[in-house]
């Protein structure tokens, strides 16, 4: 073998390793080109969350302006109506006869209208003698 063969040997065998090499570069320039699609992905991601998060924030914000107002409303309006309900309602319970006495008087008025019937009847019997 001559030097001529010998150098075209080794250029066929620098060829193949280049070759290789470029392969191995395709795929290198395809993966990167993939992660940057991934990484796109990502970051449009973490801007909708982010969108999300701010209006999850705004979100609480009114929702705890809404709390504060109703615990006004309720301290200011609901509460003294409340206790007015409730003074009302003590001022009933003392005013009120009890349940025991409304019996006894009850029984009371069964037996005077017993009575003035039966006196009616004696009326009406005397003035029909007369």
């Amino acid at each position: 073998m001559n030097n001529e063969e010998k150098i075209l040997e080794i250029l066929e065998k620098h060829d193949k390793v280049l070759d290789g090499i470029m392969n191995r570069l395709d795929r290198l320039e395809s993966t990167q080109g993939e992660m940057q699609e991934t990484l796109t992905r990502v970051v449009a991601t973490q801007g909708e969350m982010q969108g999300t998060l701010t209006r999850v924030v705004a979100t609480q914000g009114e929702m705890q302006e809404t709390l504060t107002r109703v615990a006004v409303t309720q301290e200011g309006v609901v509460l003294p109506k409340l206790q007015l309900l409730f003074e009302g309602q003590e001022n009933l319970r003392q005013t009120l006869a009890p349940k025991e006495r409304v019996e006894v008087l009850e029984d009371e008025v069964v037996t005077l209208k017993t009575m003035v019937k039966m006196i009616g009847k004696r009326l009406a019997a005397l003035e029909q003698a007369q």
